[in-house]
């Protein structure tokens, strides 16, 4: 009987622990703050990237890195209030617009590969293709940018975005208690 209680106890204090779980982005959960998160980072080889910080309000940490074997930019966002990490974006910039479409399939693949349980949904931005990845504990958005300042020869830019479903949604309520 001691056993049966014993067993009961443990699921009942590790259910709210399955419950709680994140998304993750390199392997590191996307939750906890800032600093933790930035510790985890670097300690998979992404350095703060202090000047680009700089130009960000309060929210935002830029890093630098190589994400699926690329060097990325890498901006992670996080609750103002809470310090608590809620959104990852890896940015591939100055692409050529063959390079930028080899890219996007190219992510869409591994990403569809990683996550075959995910569903996916296709669509168009301003023309462009985007693709979202809707998973367990989050979800994943894919699309591209255009630098227009070049007119003769513009540059793009390739976004992942990885959000955290709970932490997200603690993030959207803090901001709706501001209004």
């Amino acid at each position: 009987m001691k056993k049966v209680l014993f067993v009961l106890t443990l699921l009942v204090f590790s259910l709210p622990l399955l419950a709680q779980q994140h998304m993750t982005f390199s392997g590191i959960p996307i939750t906890g703050s800032i600093t933790q998160f930035q510790a985890k980072l670097q300690a998979k080889g992404y350095t703060l990237d202090r000047a680009t910080s700089a130009r960000f309000p309060v929210g935002v940490r830029a890093f630098k890195g190589t994400f699926a074997e690329q060097k990325v930019s890498l901006y992670v966002y996080y609750d103002q209030h809470t310090k608590i990490v809620y959104r990852v974006k890896v940015l591939f910039e100055d692409l050529t617009e063959d390079h930028l479409e080899q890219k996007y399939y190219r992510m869409v693949n591994l990403l569809s590969q990683k996550y075959p349980e995910a569903w996916g949904e296709e669509g168009k931005q301003d023309g462009r293709d985007t693709y979202s990845f809707y998973i367990e504990h989050g979800r994943i958005d894919i699309f591209s940018g255009k630098d227009e300042y070049y007119l003769y020869s513009p540059t793009y830019t390739l976004h992942i975005d990885y959000w955290d479903e709970i932490n997200t949604n603690k993030h959207e309520a803090n901001v709706l208690d501001d209004l």
